[in-house]
């Protein structure tokens, strides 16, 4: 038995080596953060939002994760890891299918990563925690919007991913809107390392023209600063649905790459304004204490050798709104500066198709009932189960095969878009006459519409689409109030209401069929429902118009499905 001064002497001869090679690593001790509103909202709590903050804090040893990261540098050649361990919300493999109505598939990220994949950029999960040798050897780490409810990030990591970056790696860094899923506290041991800060806020914007919704301040149209970056290159606007706000630090490396406009602002996170949600917002009117003007929304930077991205927004990524404008191209772009690797991206493609709106009113991502947001997220499941890429623009159709024309002002291009020899779909709206110019330009007159409604809408010709419950067996007859506007010409009719009135037409020119639809109502939200509606489910009159909303869709969008 070894007497106590030789245990003694073990016993010292340890602490000494653990001293020293805490002098070597750089040891440091982090800071376990109080929660940021107290008590927490009774929700969060039952749904386990708060468990991160009993994993925070701990030691770090900067010099341990630079000797992994020296015998195994990041390298543009690496995978883009993809954390799945503090972020699991919208999955980079969740796709929007035919039948997918649950919200991280219908909103995840499969979409954005397709000119990744295409480029043959390995894409590994990662499921360890972070540090210099689970990061080595990588190009990127793509972060998605971390959640309370998985474990925290510890100090130790968010040490190792500074030390990454400053070797070489990158970094994307997808947020979100006030501290919804308390994202915010959950980045801070990392964003402040970086020398960037997550505000609890909602960027929102007044601003005419700065709005894809009529109804919503939060649903928002973005343009770039003037200042040129890599991360901007060739975006125009780009999309953005009750994004979150950005601040830079004092002296920080990083740069303000877009803003909302002058009339936005800052809308202040009230955590107890919704009881059944960790999704918190504000109430998304601007008070007093609100300051009016830009808010960040896109960030980057580089530190040493290496260089980050921030987003400000999950949902503007996902598979429902990359589609809008150059939200796709402004991913990429950041995917590719992060990653320090050329990622061809090629979008509108010549077999796409483009859905065009008023610049002042994008009607086709608005969430009211009046408007067609339903329909863009079901142009978007046809679009992207048939290999055929949909965008949603203000402006010009691009290169796409196909154009949808949504209610919106005289367009001054309209003459060269319908004589394109393009296939182009029109939907009318009676009540305010938009779609008069698109009518006269093809030879058809715009009379009168009914004062009553048909109870029926009858299909005259075969109804052909993809595989989906609601095109299997499809009834001649639909059940639904019609009014379509009265026209006169020569036309080819698709369906027509119970009373022989053409609702859904087709003129057939040398230079290319026009299809219209003339009651717009028809796809409207309140008929078609929530973008996350089952045709399969609810009552009687629900599942009737979500039917005919798809059924219609899918005539109107007939050519993305061409070879």
């Amino acid at each position: 038995m070894k007497r106590p001064w030789v245990w003694l002497a073990i016993a010292g001869t340890l602490v000494v080596s653990l001293l020293g090679f805490g002098r070597w690593a750089g040891m440091s001790a982090g800071v376990t953060e109080a929660p940021w509103t107290d008590p927490l909202p009774d929700y969060a709590v039952r749904k386990g939002y708060s468990s991160f903050y009993s994993d925070q804090g701990g030691w770090a040893f900067p010099g341990w994760h630079r000797y992994w990261l020296e015998r195994n540098p990041p390298t543009p050649d690496g995978p883009v890891l993809v954390d799945q361990l503090h972020a699991t919300k919208q999955p980079i493999y969740s796709k929007l299918g035919m039948t997918t109505y649950g919200y991280t598939k219908m909103h995840g990220y499969h979409r954005a990563f397709e000119p990744l994949r295409d480029a043959d950029v390995r894409l590994k999960k990662l499921k360890q925690r972070w540090s210099g040798k689970t990061l080595g050897g990588s190009s990127a780490v793509f972060l998605n919007l971390v959640s309370g409810e998985n474990p925290a990030i510890r100090w130790s990591e968010a040490v190792a991913m500074d030390q990454y970056v400053r070797a070489g790696g990158g970094l994307v860094i997808i947020t979100d809107h006030t501290n919804c899923y308390f994202h915010a506290e959950m980045l801070k041991p990392l964003t402040d390392l970086l020398g960037v800060e997550l505000l609890p806020v909602t960027a929102t914007d007044s601003g005419k023209g700065y709005r894809l919704s009529p109804s919503s301040v939060s649903w928002i149209r973005a343009e770039p600063n003037a200042t040129a970056h890599p991360v901007t290159e060739g975006v125009e606007a780009f999309g953005m649905t009750t994004a979150g706000g950005l601040s830079t630090e004092e002296g920080s490396s990083f740069q303000t790459l877009a803003t909302t406009s002058e009339d936005g602002w800052p809308d202040r996170w009230l955590p107890y304004r919704k009881a059944d949600s960790a999704g918190f917002t504000g109430n998304l009117e601007r008070d007093d204490d609100e300051p009016k003007g830009g808010v960040p929304i896109v960030a980057a930077a580089e530190i040493g050798k290496g260089r980050v991205v921030v987003l400000a927004d999950q949902n503007a990524f996902g598979s429902c709104l990359i589609g809008f404008e150059d939200t796709a191209l402004l991913f990429n772009n950041a995917m590719s500066w992060a990653s320090q690797r050329d990622i061809p991206i090629d979008i509108r493609k010549p077999k796409s198709v483009t859905t065009l709106t008023a610049s002042h009113k994008v009607m086709c991502t608005a969430a009211a009932d009046f408007a067609y947001r339903t329909l863009q997220v079901q142009a978007a499941r046809i679009g992207v189960t048939h290999d055929v890429d949909e965008f949603c623009s203000t402006g010009s159709a691009g290169e796409s095969q196909g154009i949808l024309l949504l209610p919106g002002p005289r367009r001054a291009d309209l003459a060269e878009l319908l004589d394109s020899q393009r296939e182009v779909a029109v939907i009318v709206d009676p009540k305010t006459g938009i779609g008069r110019q698109a009518l006269e330009h093809v030879g058809l007159t715009w009379t009168t519409r009914p004062k009553k409604p048909s109870a029926e809408l009858v299909w005259v010709q075969q109804l052909a689409g993809p595989e989906h419950p609601v095109l299997d067996n499809a009834p001649t007859k639909e059940v639904i109030d019609v009014r379509p506007l009265h026209v006169e010409g020569d036309f080819e009719v698709l369906a027509e209401d119970g009373e022989g009135r053409p609702v859904l037409i087709s003129v057939d020119r040398d230079e290319g069929r026009v299809t219209f639809l003339l009651d717009a109502d028809l796809l409207r939200n309140e008929i078609m429902g929530g973008e996350r509606a089952d045709p399969q489910k609810g009552d009687a009159a629900q599942q009737a118009g979500h039917r005919l909303g798809f059924r219609l869709l899918w005539r109107l969008f007939e050519h993305a499905n061409s070879p």
